[in-house]
């Protein structure tokens, strides 16, 4: 089982700047997985508003 790293615990300031690195790219990676998800998200809305308006359109006419 894995346990928490404290960084505190550290003393080698090589292994604190890995460490830091390693933070920064996982924050910038959910960084730009959150602003590709707000970039789709009004594509998907408006793909399945037209796709429910349409089959409701159809359903109508039948």
């Amino acid at each position: 089982m894995h346990s928490v790293l404290d960084i505190n615990t550290i003393t080698n300031p090589g292994e604190k700047e890995k460490l830091f690195e390693q933070y920064r790219i996982i924050y910038e990676s959910i960084n730009q997985l959150n602003m590709m998800r707000e970039t789709s998200n009004p594509f998907w809305l408006t793909a399945n508003g037209l796709t429910i308006s349409s089959v409701s359109y159809l359903n109508t006419l039948g």
